[in-house]
C-alpha cells in the first residue's frame, strides 16, 4: 500500500497549502502518518475502535496532529464536498454486498470536493488464487470463511453442513472495479492491475480517480 501511495502522490497535483486528506479503513494509521509527514492535514476513519486507539497513540508518539474517528463508510459518516484527497486503505474489498459497496462509493464521492482525488488499492484474484482450505470463493467474487459459531454474523451460509461468513469481495476482473468507480461518478486518470506473482496469492487493482 505504501508503494502505491507514494506513486499516486507523484502522479497527482494538489493546489494550495496543506490539502485535506481522509483515509477510509485507516487501520492503525501508517498511511495517515505518511501523508501528514508530506504536509497534508489528515483525518482517518476505521470501523475498529481498537485500530483507532492504536492509530491515535502512534500519531501522538510521532508528534503528528491527525484526527482519527471510528466510523462506517457504508453509512454516510463523512462530511460532504470537503476533501482534496480520499484514500481507500484496503477498505473496499472488506465491503461484501453490492448495496453496501454502492453506499460506500457514493459516500466517498460526495465527500470529495469537485476535482478531488480518490486513490484506491484493492484485492483481485485469478483462477489459481487459493485462500485456504476453510474458504469458498463464489461466482460473484464473495470470499466465504468457515466459522465455528453459527448465528454470529449477518451474512452466513451453510455448505455441506459447514457454516461460512462473507469476508471479502474479490473480483477476478479489474473492469468490474473500474465500472464501480465510473458508476459512482469518478473519472479514472490512471490505473494498473497487478497480477499475482506467486501461484495461489492475490493481486491488486490500483486506481487514481478524480471526482466530477
Amino acid at each position: 500500500m505504501r508503494e502505491f501511495v507514494e506513486a499516486a502522490l507523484a502522479r497527482s497535483a494538489f493546489t494550495g497549502d496543506y490539502p485535506l486528506a481522509l483515509e477510509v479503513g485507516c487501520g492503525t494509521g501508517p498511511i495517515c502518518c505518511f501523508l501528514a509527514e508530506k504536509g497534508f492535514r489528515v483525518e482517518g476513519m476505521d470501523i475498529s475502535p481498537t485500530a483507532i486507539a492504536i492509530a491515535r497513540r502512534q500519531a501522538t508518539e510521532r508528534g503528528l496532529d491527525i484526527a482519527y474517528r471510528v466510523g462506517d463508510v457504508c453509512h454516510g459518516e463523512l462530511r460532504q464536498r470537503r476533501y482534496d484527497l480520499i484514500v481507500d486503505g484496503h477498505c473496499l474489498h472488506c465491503i461484501v454486498t453490492d448495496a453496501d459497496r454502492r453506499k460506500a462509493m457514493a459516500t466517498i464521492r460526495t465527500a470529495a470536493r469537485p476535482g478531488g482525488y480518490f486513490w484506491m488499492e484493492t484485492m483481485i484474484a485469478d483462477a489459481a488464487t487459493d485462500f485456504g482450505k476453510d474458504t469458498l470463493l463464489d461466482d460473484k467474487g464473495v470470499l466465504w470463511v468457515k466459522i465455528s459459531t453459527p448465528g454470529t454474523f449477518d451474512l452466513e451460509k451453510q455448505v455441506d453442513g459447514v457454516t461460512y461468513v462473507a469476508n471479502r469481495k474479490v473480483y477476478h476482473d479489474s473492469e468490474c472495479l473500474a465500472s464501480e468507480l465510473r458508476e459512482a461518478g469518478f473519472v479514472i486518470t490512471w490505473s494498473d492491475t497487478i497480477l499475482p506473482t506467486t501461484p495461489g496469492t492475490s493481486g491488486a487493482y490500483q486506481a487514481i480517480c478524480r471526482a466530477t
